[in-house]
């Protein structure tokens, strides 16, 4: 069984659903997350370049020069927050799984930064994308299934992003999703999970993008 998602670029508006933040709170989390990047390359400088920072360094500039304007998704400032506390615990000296933690930022930022609303490098960065998803069995759609996702550093309720509706063989279930690296998973209906992976939501150049998530 696969779960084929489609990613939607012309659908980047807010619908009544997505809870957003105002644009001031949303250029509060770039801050953070700039000014947490720059204390890890002054306090840990080998250990920032091992993990990439100067990569991440790169990518908050271009948020600065294109970011989203106006509100977004509070999905999308919980992404950053979450980075922000990650880079804290590794510039406190907690650099167990620094590594892997550092490139999901910057897997989930690449991703931000590569989401455009038009086809050139001058284009606005957007705040959010139209997923739309069916599961597959074979060549064959199939309903029934509960479509979840939620940033790749939380976990909880809080933050789980549930599609509205279950799977169906005749039309595709969305969910209006920040861009980002995320955990997909599908639930039955009974909430058993039966499967989870790592997604990349993300559009560049206003290009349609499908991704499959494999079920074992």
């Amino acid at each position: 069984m696969v779960l084929v998602i489609s990613v939607c670029v012309a659908c980047d508006a807010h619908g009544a659903r997505v809870s957003s933040v105002s644009a001031i709170e949303s250029e509060k989390a770039f801050q953070r997350l700039g000014d947490q990047i720059e204390a890890i390359g002054r306090s840990h400088p080998e250990f920032a370049q091992e993990m990439g920072v100067s990569d991440l360094q790169e990518c908050m500039a271009n948020f600065r020069q294109r970011g989203p304007r106006g509100s977004v998704p509070k999905a999308y400032v919980d992404a950053l927050d979450a980075s922000v506390s990650a880079l804290s615990r590794i510039a406190a000296g907690d650099t167990v799984g620094g590594a892997e933690q550092v490139a999901f930022i910057r897997a989930d930022l690449a991703a931000k930064c590569s989401s455009r609303n038009g086809p050139t490098t001058a284009a606005r960065v957007i705040a959010k994308l139209k997923v739309q998803a069916w599961s597959l069995s074979g060549d064959v759609r199939v309903g029934g299934y509960l479509v979840r996702c939620c940033p790749i550093l939380l976990s909880g309720d809080e933050y789980t992003i549930a599609f509205a509706r279950a799977t169906d063989p005749k039309r595709a279930t969305s969910e209006d999703i920040p861009p980002g690296l995320y955990r997909f998973w599908l639930e039955r209906p009974s909430g058993k999970q039966i499967v989870e992976q790592p997604v990349t939501i993300q559009s560049a150049n206003g290009k349609r993008v499908d991704v499959d998530l494999i079920i074992q």
